[in-house]
This record gives structure tokens, C-alpha cells and sequence, in this order.
């Protein structure tokens, strides 16, 4: 029963230690499943990128940009640079197509290359493409038009994004509904979704050749994940944030991490009762690591 799930994410969410949102959606239905805190703002961390990306794509169709756009890495004085990725280590002037860096943004995470698209496509374009679908809290919040848009005081309560539980899960099912862009733009940002360097957070509890598209996010106080998850009882929308962590520690055991991990074992568990997979024992020993 759907309130028994609830009632075990409720022991997740009640001793963490700091302030833990969720939203459970199903993107065929348009139903909100479950949810706790799912309109409350929480940092996006890394999982803004996705906005990043549905504005890049648009650009594209519009033939505003051509796929294979040469873009340039600018020098590392001009502020164009954040550790996080191998893009921070090209060096000055180097090019890449616009596509390979819409992979690096994604599926790598890659710092460097979200701040080049951001640069590219604008950060008020950007926010202009979640008003225009709809998303009247999802903002990236940091770029060189911050205090243009009169961002400035939520960009330093937030960092890069902010956005909730019940609108990150809604732009993944918008991209995965076709109505992020046209089909051929949405199928490509679900391919990208689909190839996560980082899969500890919701994947990690999940079989390996489970079909899944997400993006994680992580920063000292805050852990995000967002994923669109294929299952025997048919295709889920789960997102979760963390803000205000006791713990900050970079550690596997870190709390949001365990929470993360906690919340997608029992939805999945619940959407999959009869699979006997669990995570090898030494799982944690090939965890994704930065470097």
C-alpha cells in the first residue's frame, strides 16, 4: 500500500538532520504520488543543469545554434573556470562542438562546460524557458545577470539554482513526455540523462540495467537527485533535496547521500516487489569519485 511507503520514507525524512524534501510522480498520469516538503525551495546544486540543457536544445531547434557549433573555453582569469570536471584542465582556447559540451555538462557533471553553455545560451534565456513552461520557482541563480534579474540575495541563500521537489520532478517528465522541445530534442536530453557518471545517490540501490535518465547535485550543506525510473510496475518520477545538513562531510556515509540512497531503495522496492537484487557487498568500493 502506497501509505505504508509513505509511512517508511516518513522514518527517513523525521531523524535526518537537517531539512529533506521529496516528491514521488507518475509521468503518464500527471499524478503527484507522494510528497513531503514538495513546494518548499530547496538548492539544486548540480541538478540545474538540466535547465541549462533544455535552453541549449531550444536554441538549437530554433536554428539559433547549429549542434556542431565550435565554442571556445575562454581563459581561466576571465572567471571561466570551476574545478569539477575535466574541462577545467583544457587548456586556454581550446574548442569543442556545442554537443560535446552539452555531454560533459551532463553526463559528467562537468563545471567548466555549464559555465560555457550558461555563457553561451544566457542566464536570463534561461530562466525566460522555465517561465515559458511553466516552473514559477526553478531559477539558475548564478551568472553574470544575477543582479540584472535581482537575483543576488537568493543566489546567496541558494548558489547556482533553486527550485522544489514537485518542479524538478515535473521538468523531468516534461522531457521525458516530449514537451520539453520537439522529439527529436527531448529523446537526445533523455539519451544524456541516461549516461550519469554519477549514479550513487538514487541508482545506486537500483539493478544495474535498470532503463533510468537522472542528474544529481551536490554541495556542502545540500544533496539533490532527480531520476526518471522503468519499472515492473511501470515508469516513476522521483526527486529529492536536502538543505541545512548537519553533515558535511565528503564521505560515502554522508548523511543526505545515505538518505538519497534510503528513499530510492524503498520506492523502488515498492514498485519492484518482486526482485531479490541488492547491492553487492562491496558496492561503495566503486562509487564514482572526483579527481
Amino acid at each position: 500500500m502506497i501509505q505504508e511507503l509513505e509511512t517508511e520514507l516518513q522514518r527517513i525524512v523525521e531523524p535526518f538532520g537537517g531539512v529533506l524534501g521529496y516528491a514521488l510522480h507518475y509521468p503518464d498520469t500527471g499524478e503527484i504520488v507522494l510528497q513531503h516538503r514538495g513546494d518548499e525551495m530547496f538548492p539544486t546544486a548540480s541538478v540545474i543543469k538540466i535547465a541549462v540543457m533544455c535552453a541549449v536544445m531550444e536554441k538549437v531547434e530554433r536554428k539559433e545554434f547549429d549542434w556542431a557549433l565550435s565554442v571556445t573555453v575562454t581563459p581561466a582569469h576571465a572567471g571561466q573556470r570551476e574545478e569539477g570536471g575535466p574541462a577545467f584542465h583544457f587548456r586556454n582556447r581550446s574548442r569543442l562542438p556545442l554537443c560535446e559540451w552539452l555531454h560533459l555538462m551532463i553526463c559528467l557533471s562537468d563545471n567548466t562546460a555549464t559555465i560555457v553553455l550558461r555563457n553561451l545560451v544566457g542566464q536570463g534565456a534561461i530562466n525566460d524557458w522555465l517561465f515559458r513552461h511553466g516552473f514559477r520557482v526553478t531559477r539558475i541563480l548564478n551568472g553574470a545577470e544575477t543582479d540584472i534579474l535581482g537575483l543576488r540575495e537568493m543566489q546567496q541563500e541558494y548558489g547556482l539554482g533553486v527550485t522544489t521537489p514537485n518542479e524538478m520532478a515535473q521538468l523531468m517528465t516534461l522531457i521525458r513526455n516530449g514537451k520539453a522541445g520537439g522529439r527529436g530534442a527531448c529523446e537526445r536530453m533523455l539519451r544524456l540523462l541516461s549516461m550519469q557518471y554519477w549514479d550513487d545517490f538514487f541508482l545506486a540501490p537500483l539493478p544495474p540495467l535498470t532503463p533510468t535518465a537522472n542528474k544529481t547535485g551536490a554541495v556542502d550543506r545540500s544533496r539533490s537527485d532527480v531520476a526518471l525510473i522503468e519499472s515492473p510496475k511501470g515508469t516513476y518520477v522521483l526527486s529529492a533535496f536536502t538543505k541545512k545538513q548537519e553533515d558535511t562531510r565528503w564521505e560515502l556515509d554522508n548523511a543526505g547521500d545515505m538518505a538519497l540512497r534510503a528513499i530510492s531503495r524503498l520506492v523502488w522496492q515498492y514498485h519492484a516487489p518482486e526482485h531479490s537484487w541488492q547491492p553487492p557487498s562491496d558496492a561503495e568500493n566503486y562509487y564514482p569519485v572526483g579527481g
